[in-house]
């Protein structure tokens, strides 16, 4: 959309989401019709009005003028809401316990499994839970069947990530 001479994005963002953008953020854009197609824009007003019916709200983004921007494009845009630099791990692999601890097999050398236990951080929306301590980057763990495994159950490795 072109407004006042500038071009602009509209978003609609479910209102869960809403309290989590701010002004000013950034965001990626990109367009399912050209994958080449990568700008970054910047969040300028939140409609205070969520729909009723759709339960979402209009975020509007300033676009850089690019000659490859038209009006009435279809356009796509991602505002990060949070990220974390620790440690992430499938949330399938971590296995709660009756006292609310948590555990992951982690797998040794030999093909062994031992338990490991394990602070959680925040479940992240792709399926991944970000671990706080227990875990070293380097460590392979078990995602799959982990529930039907004790310490020292030998494992065969069929696919690795």
């Amino acid at each position: 959309i072109i407004e006042k001479g500038r071009l602009e994005l509209l978003l609609r963002v479910p209102e869960t989401q809403l309290s989590q953008i701010q002004i000013g953020q950034p965001v990626e854009i990109s367009s399912r019709g050209d994958s080449s197609l990568k700008l970054s824009g910047t969040v300028r007003e939140i409609d205070p009005i969520v729909d009723q019916q759709s339960r979402q709200a209009v975020v509007k983004v300033d676009l850089p003028n690019s000659g490859s921007l038209r009006p009435g494009m279809f356009l796509q845009g991602s505002i990060t809401t949070s990220s974390t630099t620790g440690l992430t791990i499938p949330s399938k692999a971590v296995l709660p316990q009756p006292d609310t601890s948590a555990i992951v097999y982690r797998l040794e050398a030999d093909n062994t499994v031992k338990a490991k236990p394990v602070v959680m951080g925040e479940l992240l929306p792709d399926g991944q839970v970000e671990i706080k301590s227990g875990l070293a980057p380097s460590d392979r763990i078990v995602v799959k069947g982990a529930a039907f495994l004790k310490d020292g159950d030998r494992v065969q490795v069929l696919e690795t990530q």
